[in-house]
């Protein structure tokens, strides 16, 4: 209990990998169920040590996230700026894409590319402006 309200952490992997797909799909995760259910047994089975990518270089580390089934680049972008504190990361989803078109005057629709617009002029500042810029368009869009 946080401030008089309940929190949950997610599961660790060993208790993650006991629960169903067809669970994991009941609680609101979609599509994604099979690809967390997949990723906690890689873990808890020790296929993957998510601790070892600490050590690995920016783009060595994006490579092995994007070596895991279901992780595309924009949640490999989110998993590296908030799990491995890579603050060069500009994950770039729909409200991002608003702010780049919309706010920035941007005509590019590659989310990849969109990212690189961002990332080279914010450089090591990159992930903290992206979550200013993700409050902002989605407080204003309310």
């Amino acid at each position: 209990t946080f401030y008089g309200q309940e929190i949950f952490a997610f599961p660790r992997a060993e208790k993650l990998r006991l629960v169903s797909t067809d669970e994991l799909f009941k609680a609101g995760l979609g599509y994604r169920a099979p690809y967390i259910k997949n990723l906690a047994e890689e873990i808890y089975f020790a296929r993957k040590n998510l601790q070892e990518l600490y050590k690995f270089n920016t783009n060595e580390l994006k490579e092995e996230l994007l070596s895991i089934k279901g992780v595309g680049p924009k949640v490999a972008d989110c998993v590296m700026l908030f799990a491995y504190k890579r603050t060069d990361r500009f994950p770039v989803d729909t409200w991002i894409q608003k702010v780049y078109v919309e706010n920035f005057n941007g005509k590019e629709k590659n989310r990849e590319k969109i990212a690189k617009y961002f990332t080279d002029r914010f450089k090591s500042m990159s992930g903290y402006l992206q979550q200013y810029l993700f409050y902002y368009k989605r407080s204003i869009e309310k």
